[in-house]
């Protein structure tokens, strides 16, 4: 289930919290940018790309850089969210 906007800028907020540093700003141009591109493009949703967008580096909340353990960490992170539903 994807996330409210609501939620998933409070999500980056904790993260944030956890781990700050310039990524969080990259995560939320990366939801403009991509909001923007799916108003152009028929057939997308540009509120779900902007929720993606937001939430595409979450795995850095836990302050892995690394490409590969921060992606996985965030997988690990959204399918743990999707329990509690």
């Amino acid at each position: 289930m994807l996330p409210t906007i609501e939620e998933a800028l409070n999500e980056l907020k904790i993260a944030e919290h956890l781990n700050p540093g310039p990524w969080v700003k990259h995560s939320m141009n990366t939801g403009v940018a991509a909001r923007n591109i799916a108003e152009k493009v028929p057939g997308l949703n540009s509120e779900k790309a902007y929720i993606v967008g937001l939430m595409h580096d979450i795995g850095r909340r836990a302050g892995i850089t690394d490409i590969p353990t921060h992606v996985y960490d965030g997988y690990k992170y959204c399918m743990e969210k999707l329990e509690d539903i």
